[in-house]
């Protein structure tokens, strides 16, 4: 009964592992046995745990067959003890007695780049090595793990969480939007403002202004202009816009200046600038971030709560990554400024905790109207599938199929001449196995151009004297007639 007790007791006691080393890397294995300690997994470095008096070689040779691996850190000094080499020899033999590396895993460990060097003869194949970095030791057992087949290669412990950035942050504050209307007509987005200085050092206190009120200086006139210099213009640019174009650029710098004025007016923010001015360093992120609170109180008529939401949007809305201080734009020169725009929390939301693998659906939709031109998918995509394939599969990634939504058929009439006969031509949209995109390697994806009309083709019967219709320049897709086609795109009639 007890030899049965014995024996249930070692089934369960955990792996214990000999380290071979030169006693001069000591310090070396003591770090490692450290390490290997704070880890889930239960481990017990046996290295050189003798007793005086004890038979040195016999003890070493038992300690080696006793034990579920053998771990020998390949130093300089290694290369010049004979001790090293023979107890190599003794766990290669032990290796072979029990049937190969994976009953009993022999595992060097290169310091510091030393290689095998006379080691290597010693092994009928060659093995599978850790490199060590003396300097970084503490990211070295998941890789002894995955070595002596206690982890997979997947199982990499999460990297701790990069430290906080310190923040040098300027916050205005809105409180009570409304709208203004002047007597000219012009409607403007106004609020109660307060600017703040919260300061990265922890247990510094904070720099309030006093309240003062803030007018937008900007309003849908400029907000449309600039939007269509970022948006359209830089998609499409036309010599013919050019002028525009340059007319808006020529007024960044008016408008930038407008925007710090009405954010930072001198008198009533002067404390707060000055302690704001005397911070900075290369390690010190500064910020300047917008906060709108349209909260109304209770009872507010809906009118009033609707004009206020509306006005809290058209003031996270002006670009106020233009502000201009009269010498340049805050987010130029040594130390930039971030612009961040947020909404007060009114709720905690906690922290959601994601078991591995994260599921990662990719969708791909294709807009196509006079709102939003095409989107090249592969703009996101492709970042996406590289920052993945980093995580060592901890995410798995799907793509939507089909990623445009359903396919449809159309029929298209169109007539050729004056001359010609009216035909119609009937067709339906073939789906392919990813219809708009197809997977290529590394989880890419390809589409057709976006000037291409995948739904449907017209064919049209035209006489003999019909010109040859004359290639066109390609223009961004729009919406066409749902009554010709209610696919991604609409057949076009020859003429």
């Amino acid at each position: 009964m007890a030899k049965n007790d014995s024996a249930s007791e070692a089934s369960t006691l955990p792996p214990t592992y000999f380290v071979s080393h030169s006693s001069g890397d000591d310090a070396i294995v003591r770090q490692l046995r450290i390490a290997l300690a704070e880890l889930e997994t239960p481990l017990t470095i046996d290295s050189r745990a003798f007793h005086g008096g004890d038979p040195l070689e016999s003890t070493i040779r038992d300690a080696i067959t006793r034990s579920s691996g053998v771990l020998v850190l390949i130093s300089p000094r290694a290369h010049q003890s004979t001790w090293v080499g023979k107890e190599l020899k003794h766990a290669l033999a032990v290796q072979r007695q029990r049937g190969g590396v994976e009953h009993f895993p022999v595992v060097p460990l290169l310091l510091d780049g030393t290689p095998l060097g006379a080691f290597e003869v010693l092994f009928d194949e060659a093995p599978i090595h850790v490199a060590l970095a003396s300097a970084a030791l503490d990211a070295a057992p998941h890789h002894i793990l995955v070595a002596l087949r206690r982890r997979l290669p997947t199982d990499a412990e999460p990297p701790p969480p990069a430290p906080a950035e310190a923040v040098e942050e300027l916050l205005l504050e809105l409180t009570d939007p409304r709208l203004v209307t002047h007597a000219d007509g012009r409607r403007r987005a106004g609020a109660r403002a307060r600017l703040v200085h919260v300061p990265a050092t922890p247990g510094q206190r904070e720099v309030h202004s006093a309240r003062f009120a803030l007018e937008a200086p900007l309003g849908v006139i400029e907000g449309d202009d600039l939007r269509w210099h970022l948006e359209d213009y830089a998609v499409w640019p036309s010599p013919l816009l050019a002028e525009r174009a340059q007319r808006i650029e020529e007024q960044l710098v008016a408008w930038g200046r407008l925007l710090h004025d009405a954010a930072l007016p001198a008198p009533a923010v002067a404390e707060v600038l000055k302690s704001w001015a005397a911070t900075g360093g290369a390690r010190v992120v500064r910020r300047f971030s917008v906060e709108v609170d349209s909260a109304s109180d209770a009872g507010t008529p809906e009118e009033q709560v609707l004009l206020a939401r509306e006005a809290a949007t058209l003031l996270l809305g002006l670009p106020w990554e233009l502000l201009h201080d009269g010498r340049g734009y805050l987010f130029q020169g040594g130390e930039p400024v971030r612009v961040r725009r947020r909404l007060p929390s009114e709720q905690p939301v906690p922290v959601a905790v994601l078991a591995t693998p994260i599921r990662v659906l990719l969708a791909s939709p294709r807009p196509e109207d006079d709102a939003c031109s095409y989107i090249d998918h592969r703009a996101s995509a492709g970042p996406l599938v590289e920052a993945i394939e980093a995580l060592a599969g901890q995410v798995e990634l799907h793509l939507l199929t089909p990623p445009t939504g359903r396919t449809t058929s159309c029929t298209s009439t169109a007539t050729a001449s004056t001359t010609a006969t009216p035909a119609s031509a009937r067709c339906a949209s073939k789906t392919p196995k990813t219809p708009g995109a197809r997977v290529a390697n590394a989880g890419t994806t390809r589409s057709p151009r976006p000037n291409s009309a995948p739904c449907c083709a017209t064919t049209a019967s035209r006489s003999s004297s019909s010109k040859r219709a004359r290639p066109r320049r390609p223009r961004a897709p729009t919406n066409r007639s749902p009554a010709h086609c209610s696919g991604p795109a609409s057949a076009r009639s020859s003429r």
